[in-house]
């Protein structure tokens, strides 16, 4: 299966599979695949209250974090966003770094000049783990993710969880304001 192909898979699994059809379709399509590094990994949180964003910052676990997440849930959208990311590289909070890929670099994804998912840096030769949507945490290829998430990506860092929590905070907070 040609890269492009297995993207193609890969975004349709993300979209319409239920977890039962999934499994199978997961096993065996993924067979023959070709070399891949795809593999389903497993949290232990208690709650699924976390996206893509939210593990690359290295927030998702925290137990502010999870509170902030639990208050928030009933809102249209997640608490870290892609509106939020592009906030944090605007501010300074993340700066945008050019060069090798580093183990611990955050991967944004982008599509049509708009972030639209992240993920950790865990091995120098490009293995990445994330969050894919409202389901499973990953382990891949920096490519080996659904084509909805664009042909581009650019590596950030971060100033540390707490400065993350501080700036989530804040944004939270100013668009409760707003009323959103």
């Amino acid at each position: 299966m040609a890269d492009q192909e297995l993207r193609d898979f890969l975004q349709c699994m993300t979209e319409s599979l239920s977890e039962a059809t999934l499994d199978q379709r997961w096993k065996a399509i993924l067979l023959d695949a070709g070399p891949h590094r795809l593999a389903r990994l497993k949290d232990e949180l208690p709650n699924n209250r976390y996206n893509c964003f939210a593990y690359g910052l290295g927030v998702y676990a925290r137990p502010d974090y999870q509170r902030l997440a639990d208050e928030h849930a009933k809102r249209t959208k997640p608490p870290i966003d892609p509106v939020l990311m592009k906030n944090l590289v605007e501010t300074g909070v993340l700066t945008e770094h050019v060069g090798e890929l580093r183990v611990g670099d955050i991967l944004v994804y982008e599509a049509e000049g708009a972030f639209v998912h992240a993920a950790k840096l865990v091995q120098e030769d490009g293995l990445c783990r994330s969050k894919w949507g409202g389901g499973h945490l990953y382990q891949h290829g920096l490519w080996e993710v659904p084509t909805s998430y664009g042909r581009r990506f650019c590596t950030v860092h971060s100033q540390g969880p707490d400065v993350i929590m501080d700036a989530l905070r804040r944004w939270l907070d100013a668009e409760t304001k707003k009323g959103r």
